[in-house]
Order: structure tokens, then sequence, then C-alpha cells
């Protein structure tokens, strides 16, 4: 009976432990793909936006968007746009502001009681672990502003159209395609403004990391830019941390489309915030909310950006990574319980060698 439940125990642990290892791989975020700009590059030069990963908070009638890019390129320049629904002040952002959100979102420690535990003097005993010059321009576009951020030069523009647009960027060397005119079209129609960010690497290509940017403008709700991905011709991969009042939910028609997941939602633990930047966009709002949604087929998927509201409640998403803890090692248990089926059993003997005699 013993090593019956002995057997069916080691079993369900083996079905645990095979489980949790597919959730491993299931939950692993995979990298990301450009969703909030779009990318255009002199002629002849490939430029791709590997990896983002953005943070969104808005409050008294302000939004800001930090935008953390990974680039895969042949060039040495490239531009970035970014439409927001006012013009936009661009900064350069704390580096460490992504690695504080990680933190926060990180699987947290929990112990596990258990009476019986893995052997102690068979079995593998190893361990193991689980666990971002200033130009004229033409009649139909208004530069608003320009600033020098080092490794970016950004610019904040309205253009009256596409084609204003088009001869704007032309003008300083990059190539916008008839594909993403029909993208940013529908900013322009609504006044939106753009910030056009020009991406330098000294005579290097752009692979690799770019320091991150900070976009502040006015806007009463809280909108994360993500229509152009439907240009996409790759699958995206998109994740959006959102700092609020309150846990956040989705509102937009892009929300029913892919595979949307709230990653995470909690409050702030301000004693991982080290980051200045966090520390002041964090300031008064309580919750952390974490999105991660996948597009397989972008250009029927995404079918409008990103907006948030409040969730209808404040209920926690978190997960744990949990740490066993065992009363009994099985091997010393069921050695435990065959010494004493064995006393038992010569103790049974001596009494009845005691009667017979």
């Amino acid at each position: 009976m013993v090593t019956a439940w002995w057997l069916r125990r080691s079993a369900q642990l083996l079905t645990a432990v095979v489980m949790a290892t597919i959730g491993l791989v299931v939950v692993t975020p995979p990298a990301m793909a450009c969703a909030c700009g779009g990318m255009v590059q002199p002629p002849g030069n490939s430029t791709t936006v590997t990896g983002e990963t953005a943070l969104v908070t808005q409050g008294a009638g302000r939004e800001t968007i930090v935008m953390s890019l990974s680039a895969k390129s042949d060039a040495a320049r490239a531009g970035l746009l970014v439409p927001t629904p006012a013009p936009a002040t661009p900064a350069l952002a704390d580096r460490d502001i992504f690695t504080d959100l990680a933190d926060q979102t990180a699987p947290r420690s929990k112990e596990r009681h258990h009476f019986f535990g893995p052997p102690l003097f068979f079995g593998d005993h190893g361990s193991s672990g689980s666990d971002n010059e200033a130009r004229s321009s033409p009649a139909g576009v208004q530069v608003l502003g320009e600033v020098d951020l080092g490794p970016l030069k950004a610019v904040s523009i309205k253009a009256n159209n596409a084609a204003d647009l088009h001869s704007w960027l032309d003008s300083r060397g990059f190539v916008m395609s008839p594909q993403f005119e029909a993208l940013v079209t529908p900013y322009l129609d609504k006044g939106w403004a753009f910030t056009a960010m020009t991406l330098t690497a000294e005579g290097k290509s752009l692979t690799g990391t770019l320091p991150p940017v900070s976009l502040e403008f006015a806007s009463d709700t809280l909108v994360y830019p993500m229509r152009m991905s439907s240009g996409a011709k790759e699958t995206q991969h998109v994740r959006t941390y959102v700092l609020a009042d309150h846990r956040v939910e989705r509102t937009d028609p892009t929300a029913t489309q892919g595979q949307l997941h709230t990653a995470y939602a909690d409050r702030v633990r301000t004693s991982l915030v080290t980051s200045p930047d966090l520390k002041r966009l964090s300031a008064g709002k309580a919750w952390l909310t974490e999105f991660t949604q996948t597009f397989d087929h972008p250009g029927e998927q995404v079918r409008s950006d990103f907006t948030f509201a409040r969730a209808p409640h404040d209920t926690p998403v978190v997960h744990y990574a949990y740490r066993d803890e065992y009363f009994i090692p099985v091997d010393v248990a069921v050695l435990l319980v065959v010494s004493a089926a064995a006393i038992a059993g010569a103790i049974v003997l001596i009494r009845r060698r005691q009667r017979r005699s």
C-alpha cells in the first residue's frame, strides 16, 4: 500500500514538473517588434526594430510614453516616426526604468511546505533555476520644435497630408513607401502630430539597443499608437506597461484580436523603484499593469491604436516562483517504513516462538 502511494505521488510530481516546464515555454516573452512608430531609412538600406518595450502613463491632461528600442540595420542613420495626439516633447529616459519594471513584474518567491520531499541519498542533487540641423521644410509641414539628444535628434512636426510628409522626409534623405503613406494618413486626418527622430550611430550600423526615449504630450485619454503596425509582414509581439491609479484594461477594437494577456497587475512596490524617471512617473500612481499581445497576421488583426480604461476590479495578477520545503526526504520515509515493518515483523515472530515454546 505504501509503495503504491509512493508511485502515485511520484507520477503526480513528474506531471507537475512537466506542466511547469511547458508553462515556462509558453509565457516566456519572445522578441518584440516596433509597435508605435514607423521606420524609414536612406535608399538602399534596411532597418528593422527587433525589440521594443513601452511604458505609458497619463495624468493632469498629460501623457508620457517611454520606449526602449533595439534595431537591426545595415545603416548608420535611420528615421523613426511616432504619432501622438498632440505635439510631443522628447527627452532621453533613464536606462534603469525598464530594469525596475522587470523587477516589479518578476515572479515572486513563495514557500510551499510538503511532508515528503525529494530523495536524500538517491537521485539528482543538482539545482536548477528559472527564470531592452534644422533645415527648411515644405510648406505643408510645420516644425514645432527640435532637440539634439546625442544619438537621437528629435523633431516635433505636423503635416497637412502624406505627400507633404513624404517631401519633408525626402529632403532629409529618407524614403517613405506608398504603403507607409497609407498608414500615416489616418493620423494626419485626425490632426495628430509626429515626432521624427533621426537615429545615428557615428559611422557604425544601428544594430543594437538604442537609448530609451520619453515622449510627453497633451492628452485627456490614455492611448498607445499602434495602428501603423498593420503594415508589418512578420509576427508582432507587443508589451506595454501602464501606470495608473487602478488596474487598467484594454478598450480598443484590437484588444479582441491576436493573443492578449494581462501578464501582471498589482500595486507599485516603491521599495523596488530605483530609477529617478520611474519614481517621478509613478508618484501618485498606485498600480502597474502589464499587457502582452501577439499578432500572427498584423495586417488583419491590428485595427486601431491601444486605449486603456480603469478595470472593473483591482484584482492582482501575480506569478510566483515556488520554493519547496520538505519535512522528510521520501527515501528516508521509505527506509523508516521498511524498518518499522521489519521491526514489527520481528516482534511478531518472536512472540509466536515464545507462545510455541
